[in-house]
């Protein structure tokens, strides 16, 4: 699968088009953080175990700064062309 997305960023178009949130799935999922950067950090869904990129600004309520790893969130998926992107994010515990 990373091998598709990594075919897909190396597409000529410009960078905004590349990572706007596209192919959004309707389900809601949970999972836990399991790294935390500035901005950004990556969520380890529960289930199938796969890791998924969050921005900052996806979370509701800047909740982002109020972040720890392992904090349990619900979020929903959607596909850009560098993969697949958290965004409607929600805190249920710290």
């Amino acid at each position: 699968m990373k091998s598709i997305f990594n075919n897909l960023d190396k597409a000529r178009l410009p960078y905004e088009d590349k990572i706007k949130k596209l192919y959004h799935l309707k389900d809601e999922f949970i999972g836990q953080i399991n790294r935390v950067g500035s901005n950004f950090c990556i969520i380890q869904r529960d289930g199938i175990g796969d890791t998924i990129l969050a921005k900052a600004e996806d979370f509701e309520n800047n909740a982002f700064y109020q972040l720890t790893l392992s904090s349990r969130i619900r979020f929903k998926i959607a596909f850009n062309f560098k993969g697949s992107i958290a965004f409607d994010i929600k805190i249920i515990n710290f």
